[in-house]
């Protein structure tokens, strides 16, 4: 007769409980649909949709947020104006999250996702339009349990889990992550934008045309501020911009790549290409500077069409500013770009401060003459 014991599962549910038997009652109660983690929850979606709003230059998109405690989940919204639908809603980006300690194990991932409501009758229209991107991207119509939120178009799962090690979680990642898949399902913004036009949807202001343009914010790094300087680090943001309203709609695509040819560093020409070729302007902080280093680089870059917010905007007479630094410029409007002198944070704080408005226009509408 063997010696007594207990089986692995039964083991493993024993140790856990002396682990956490004096935390465990609190433990239950918080982690509960009406408990603090709900709260705790929704709190982190409300801020990182504020961060989303910043980082991607979505100052003019509304938000809103709920929650629900009878089944657990919380949910914010992001959307711009002219994607509110007459009577039935709204189009919109959503973060949800269902509580993981009381929901459906099909439920146990915060979710990026696209929402259109149930009623509208272009729905399965659009659905079809982006599907392709998207599901090429990691996004899915395809749920694990019975019934699907009727209003969810298509999603992309990021598991918390996935971040969490013996050490903790990792927040920072875990939010890293959740940023990577809303910039990709941001990129279908503009197809949005014009399928809602085109069908007289949304608060649109009637016209012929509405040709979206697409402009590259540009940054470099070099060895230093003589004409010889060599490049070491670019960074292109190509964004979607309305000329009509001069507003920035959204990033589109970017690129960020080192050159150092003696440890074997090189930018990829394609997508360096790609990126500014696709562009209509190029705009750049002292962009004859950045132009002609980009341009020992690639001869082909002095065909672009090159503006300078540096030169191109007269910052004291019509803004009322004696700053023109572009750090200088950032902290006075507010906008982190860290680490500073980097291309990319720079690059992308030099689109957040094109979206400012003065005068009742964007930077980027003075800059650009719309």
């Amino acid at each position: 007769m063997g010696e007594p014991t207990f089986a692995p599962r039964a083991l493993h549910y024993l140790e856990s409980f002396c682990k956490l038997k004096d935390d465990l009652p609190e433990m239950m109660t918080f982690c509960s649909n009406d408990g603090g983690l709900l709260h705790e929850m929704e709190q982190f979606l409300r801020t990182l949709g504020r961060q989303l709003k910043r980082d991607f230059a979505l100052h003019d998109w509304q938000h809103d947020s709920k929650s629900d405690e009878e089944e657990g989940w919380v949910r914010l919204r992001l959307f711009p104006a002219n994607w509110r639908l007459s009577g039935v809603g709204e189009v919109s980006l959503a973060l949800g999250w269902y509580n993981p300690f009381t929901s459906h194990r099909a439920d146990r991932y915060l979710y990026v996702e696209l929402r259109a409501p149930r009623s509208w009758r272009h729905r399965d229209k659009l659905k079809k339009l982006v599907a392709a991107q998207l599901i090429g991207d990691g996004f899915t119509d395809q749920y694990d349990a019975d019934d699907v939120d009727p209003d969810s178009v298509l999603w992309r799962y990021v598991p918390f889990d996935r971040f969490v090690s013996p050490s903790g979680l990792d927040v920072a990642a875990y939010v890293q992550a959740i940023v990577e898949s809303f910039h990709a399902l941001l990129q279908v913004r503009p197809v949005i934008d014009e399928f809602l036009r085109t069908r007289g949807e949304g608060d649109h202001k009637p016209q012929e045309t509405r040709d979206l343009q697409v402009v590259a914010f540009l940054d470099t790094e070099t060895t230093g501020t003589e004409p010889s300087a060599e490049l070491v680090e670019l960074a292109i943001v190509d964004a979607a911009c309305d000329p009509i309203t001069g507003e920035i709609l959204g990033i589109l695509d970017q690129y960020v790549g080192q050159r150092e040819p003696s440890k074997g560093k090189s930018l990829d020409e394609n997508r360096v290409r790609e990126l500014l070729t696709r562009a209509d302007r190029i705009v750049a902080h002292n962009a004859d500077f950045d132009k002609r280093v980009l341009m020992r680089v690639y001869p082909w870059a002095e065909k672009l069409d090159w503006k300078c917010s540096l030169n191109g905007i007269k910052w004291e007479t019509e803004v009322g500013t004696s700053e023109r630094n572009l750090q200088s410029l950032l902290a006075k409007y507010g906008i982190k770009a860290e680490p500073a002198h980097r291309a990319l944070p720079d690059a992308l704080g030099l689109l957040q401060l094109m979206s400012r408005r003065h005068a009742g226009k964007t930077l980027l509408a003075h800059l650009l003459g719309w």
